[in-house]
């Protein structure tokens, strides 16, 4: 549609991100194709890599000196635009579903309108589970005085016409921080333009509701209750038209959401009455209100209060959700769009859980558990909820349930150290209650040796020797047969001999550490050896503080420069192994077994690779043979050519190219 004037001017603004760049051009195609269009690409990056990925795309790149100014950046790609609509996003979103977009121009339905808005879905985990979703206004009709408005936060005015909402989905990965440092740093950075856009226009509504929401995403909780505070009483003071009012909202989600987080439970409970008598409130605002009243009495252990809230909380989403008796400019409004969050949910889910475990039942920990998605690898949790539930299950009779809420709560390594943690200290509180837990945790491999390998770590970085001989003696041995009931006596039998013998030795803290990290490295073998570079970091820490040498601390570092060398480049990763035992001469015997285990792995995987090789060489060879009897010798003798690069040594091969050539 190159010859065709474009409907549809694209526009990005490109910053250094190759990783993100490809996969939202490439989202694009189908719309390029599907409707006549144009891509403008403001290259802001100053990076000829990244200048090269544009022009692989379009010929219409225009490099941008950034200004700390994304209206004007958006308004250097709107001046050179041609296209009757104007669709502008950033380089790190993609679309995923585009149907209805293509069908809004191929249908002419464009036309009747002057501006039509999408749905974004924010992500802010690396494993893209934890999201929200959220309306943007992001296309619109090019009029003669079009223009972006904003240092950050952008839009487009005037908007002229009637709106379209199209239920077409589009990913943004700009909120995925893989630091809370980076997470800071974003935040700030917008808080720092939007006070500057307020010194020009102190009471733009619209710049304080997005200053507001960023200081919640930089959780600066204190701040937030502050500006909340300050704007709610001079807002107080003014004749506010409807849409200002329904912007108000976000000062008073904001208030009690920072209210929450800085313990201000008194305070959160009666600002949230507050709202929820106000009969002009937004019924978003009111289940933002309802979600921080139930967290605020849960927190203070007024569980029926906390209950009732929470339900209120989850009726309000599925009637609001069900009935659509949210307005569009009701779900736009900063922070209380996150009423519903999937985050918030689980709050009610969790709070319902422990209210009921305290009653002795466990209906709505079955009831809700799903709804909980634990099973994921990244998730929200609500903090309570593990240190609640590790208390309540011994008071409870024994369910298949809680063996599966461990399971699923140990597939994050700092919720297994958790978890282990809460069930240890009640071995002192209350030894029948630790008993109990043991024999549940005990009942999922490995889980009861974690948990004994925590105390022996604790009992050595204490120096307590007295502990670790308690903990080698033949009576823990008959508590575990009698948790275990004969699950893993074999594993923790095994260790229970080496510590014996490393208490009998001069420098028992660096025996005890270095043995008990090797061991952990040869038991878990080569499929799970990211948790040594932990180990390391722990051991430095021991280092420092005169727990151990610091020569044990630089050898199990080589240790982590092989784990994460060993995929790259095998032989500079063995250097690292022998660097080890060279420092460290004791790790020798551990590696030795390391290695050895490795190598039947890698063995076994070099097999699976042959066979695998040798079943598809066979199952081709099938088609060439039937290509040959239905005549077809050129494509047999084609994909023939194509095996002997697989197999150039292969007799029948090399044979059976010669007979097709000569038929």
């Amino acid at each position: 549609m190159k010859n065709q004037k474009p409907v549809l001017t694209i526009s990005l603004l490109i910053s250094n991100r190759p990783d993100t760049i490809r996969r939202c051009l490439d989202s694009l195609r189908p719309l390029m194709e599907a409707v006549p269009s144009e891509l403008i690409l403001t290259d802001t990056s100053k990076n000829p890599d990244i200048n090269a990925i544009c022009r692989e795309y379009t010929d219409k790149v225009f490099e941008f000196e950034w200004c700390h100014d994304f209206a004007k950046a958006r308004n250097f790609g709107l001046e050179k635009a041609k296209g009757e609509w104007f669709l502008f996003l950033d380089d790190d979103e993609w679309f995923v579903d585009i149907e209805e977009l293509i069908e809004f121009f191929q249908s002419g339905e464009y036309k009747d309108f002057g501006r039509a808005t999408y749905l974004v879905r924010n992500f802010y985990d690396p494993e893209y589970v934890q999201y929200a979703d959220c309306w943007v206004s992001r296309m619109n009709r090019i009029d003669a005085d079009s223009h972006f408005v904003g240092k950050v936060h952008e839009y487009m005015e005037p908007c002229v016409g009637a709106e379209k909402h199209i239920s077409s989905i589009a990913y943004h990965s700009g909120y995925v921080f893989l630091t809370e440092e980076e997470r800071s740093k974003h935040a700030k950075r917008n808080i720092v333009l939007l006070l500057e856009a307020l010194k020009d226009e102190p009471h733009n509504i619209r710049w304080q509701t997005q200053l507001a929401q960023e200081y919640r995403s930089a959780m600066d909780w204190a701040q937030l209750v502050e500006y909340c505070k300050e704007r709610i009483e001079s807002l107080q003071k003014n004749e506010l038209d409807n849409m200002t009012r329904l912007q108000f909202g976000t000062f008073y989600a904001g208030l009690v959401e920072g209210l929450v987080q800085v313990e201000d439970y008194e305070a959160c409970i009666a600002k949230c009455e507050e709202i929820l008598k106000d009969k002009q409130a937004n019924p978003l605002l009111k289940a933002h209100a309802y979600i921080c009243q139930a967290q605020a009495y849960f927190v203070q252990g007024e569980w029926d209060k906390a209950s009732k809230s929470a339900e209120i909380y989850l009726e309000e989403e599925q009637r609001l959700n069900g009935t659509g008796v949210l307005s569009y400019e009701q779900k736009l409004v900063s922070i209380v769009q996150h009423a519903f969050d999937p985050s918030n949910k689980k709050k009610a889910y969790s709070i319902l859980i422990c209210q009921d475990l305290k009653q002795g039942s466990t209906k709505c920990l079955h009831k809700y558990y799903e709804n909980l998605e634990w099973n994921e690898i990244e998730n929200y949790v609500f903090e309570a909820l593990p240190s609640y539930l590790i208390e309540m299950m011994p008071k409870l009779e024994y369910e298949p349930i809680f063996s599966r809420v461990i399971e699923d709560a140990f597939k994050r390594e700092d919720f297994k150290i958790f978890m282990c943690r809460e069930v240890l200290k009640w071995e002192e509180k209350d030894p029948e209650k630790f008993a109990k837990l043991a024999y549940i945790f005990a009942k999922l491999e490995d889980t009861f040796w974690f948990i004994w390998y925590m105390k022996v770590v604790d009992a050595a970085y204490r120096g307590d020797v007295s502990g670790l001989q308690v903990l080698t003696r033949s009576v823990w041995e008959e508590q575990i047969r009698g948790f275990v009931k004969d699950a893993n006596i074999g594993q923790v039998t095994k260790v229970r001999t080496y510590l014996s013998e490393m208490l009998s030795k001069e420098d028992w803290k660096k025996i005890c550490f270095e043995n008990i990290v090797i061991e952990r490295m040869v038991m878990d073998g080569p499929v799970d050896l990211g948790n040594l570079e932990d180990y390391y970091l722990v051991l430095q820490n021991y280092a420092k503080m005169g727990c151990i040498l610091e020569s044990t601390a630089q050898a199990v570092g080589k240790i982590a420069a092989y784990i994460e060398l060993e995929s790259q480049d095998r032989l500079e990763a063995l250097k690292q192994l022998k660097a080890a035992v060279d420092i460290c001469p004791d790790f020798a015997e551990g590696i030795g077994r390391f290695l050895a285990c490795y190598s039947d792995l890698e063995n076994q995987r070099v097999y699976k690779q042959h066979m695998e090789m040798q079943n598809l060489r066979q199952q081709v060879l099938g088609q060439v043979y039937a290509l040959v009897a239905n005549g077809n010798q050129k494509e047999a003798l084609t994909i023939v050519q194509q095996l002997k690069q697989m197999f150039p040594d292969d007799l029948e091969i090399a044979t059976l190219g010669l007979e097709i050539r000569l038929k």
